[in-house]
């Protein structure tokens, strides 16, 4: 009876003060189960406590909110049972990740379930961050993923060979014998009367063969001494001008050499790789996944993307599933450029000397006994035995045989290329 009485005082006073308010407020009054105790406002909690009353339950909730956060307590009784339950939460949405536990909310961007490393298919091994960007950036291995497991190279760029031919001194040429001139005039002055020789067809330098009566034609001979000229042609075997002044004979030339091309080493410009990969393992696995799953630290920046990566040796497909994003790299290179042999082109500028001599003897076989004069190619050469001069044999012999010159080389065509070598694949999560 004292609860009542006292809940009846409690339910008078709170009458009079709605009727002071407002004319609705008694309809306010007519539950008798309501109280208000007002605790002050600003930095400090507010609570409220509801109560109901009935034969067969009661339940009791507290609330109290203020700057610091919010806690919510029930309670209900049933035939006598009673239970509580309570929950808190932060306002300010909790630290950052420290849990390393995928189902907690906060680790959601740095911590990502994927499939445990039992279930990857056989020959990969997981899990790894992999960097794969400019050689100058690589980033080195730390922090959540302290162990370098892996480097190598990618984006292959390599030049074809550059092929330097050279050739040798041209050979196997032949001395051609250069005709002879005799010309009644001096070396230095343009004759009138003139006769070039050659030697017979067939002949063998250093042979002796007589000399021609005439050239073909022109009407000197190489045996009037005193009957040519002057100064004009028709009367080259009736003047008085001697015939045989001097004897001219033209460069020594060579037919038929050749050069062979000389083996050259090659040029191989530098090979270049656009890209590094390195691989860093050894992280901590969390907690929070599925018996299939393990919780994974995710990546930072500069590494791939944000998913690990598993890993195999050689040219690999990726395995069905998740780790769909490909990444090659090379240990080294196989290089098989080269060159085909060269070629050189046509033997220029290189000569030899060919020496004439003329003979004066007065039998018509060719004996080559009375030397009058000698000759080298390229050169003139006066007489000196005057117009009685009669010229009945000469000889042609090579004494310098055919030297210098040089041929044009011809570069050979470069050939094979640089794969490269020792496939790794990486294989990520996008």
């Amino acid at each position: 009876m004292g609860a009542l009485s006292s809940g009846g005082l409690r339910f008078g006073a709170a009458c009079v003060f709605c009727f002071g308010a407002t004319v609705l407020a008694p309809m306010a009054c007519l539950s008798g189960g309501y109280t208000f105790d007002l605790t002050g406002t600003g930095g400090a909690a507010a609570s409220s406590t509801t109560a109901t009353t009935s034969p067969s339950s009661s339940s009791t909730s507290t609330g109290s909110t203020g700057g610091g956060g919010a806690t919510t307590t029930s309670s209900s009784s049933t035939g006598g049972a009673t239970s509580t339950s309570a929950t808190t939460s932060s306002s300010s949405g909790g630290p950052p990740c420290a849990s390393h536990d995928c189902s907690d909310p906060t680790c959601a961007a740095s911590f990502k379930c994927v499939p445990t490393a039992s279930t990857l298919p056989s020959g990969w091994t997981g899990y790894f961050a992999l960097y794969d960007g400019l050689p100058s950036g690589v980033p080195g291995c730390s922090g959540t993923w302290p162990t370098q497991a892996f480097e190598g190279n990618g984006q292959l760029t390599s030049l074809p060979a550059t092929c330097n031919s050279m050739c040798g001194t041209p050979t196997g040429g032949t001395c051609q014998i250069p005709e002879l001139d005799i010309s009644d005039a001096a070396c230095t002055v343009q004759g009138v009367c003139s006769g070039p020789v050659t030697p017979p067809t067939g002949y063998t330098p250093g042979a002796c063969f007589n000399f021609p009566a005439s050239p073909p034609g022109s009407g000197f001979t190489y045996f009037g001494g005193s009957t040519c000229g002057p100064q004009t042609t028709t009367n080259c075997s009736t003047g008085t001008k001697p015939c045989n002044v001097s004897a001219a004979v033209g460069p020594g030339t060579v037919s038929g050499s050749s050069c062979a091309p000389i083996a050259t080493a090659p040029t191989l410009p530098a090979v270049t790789w656009g890209s590094t990969g390195q691989a860093c393992g050894g992280a901590t696995p969390g907690t929070g996944c599925g018996s299939s799953d393990t919780c994974m630290p995710i990546p930072e920046s500069p590494f791939v993307s944000s998913g690990v990566c598993i890993m195999q040796a050689g040219n690999q497909t990726c395995p069905a599933g998740q780790f769909t994003d490909q990444h090659i790299f090379y240990a080294g290179t196989t290089d098989t450029r080269a060159c085909t042999t060269g070629s050189c082109g046509a033997a220029t500028s290189d000569t030899c000397t060919v020496e004439w001599t003329l003979y004066s003897d007065t039998s018509a076989t060719p004996n080559c006994t009375t030397l009058q004069m000698t000759v080298d190619s390229g050169k003139c050469a006066a007489f000196t035995g005057g117009a009685s001069v009669q010229i009945t044999s000469a000889k042609a012999k090579v004494t310098v045989p055919p030297n210098g010159g040089s041929c044009t080389p011809v570069d050979g065509q470069p050939t094979g290329s640089v794969t490269p070598t020792g496939a790794t694949t990486f294989c990520c999560i996008p």
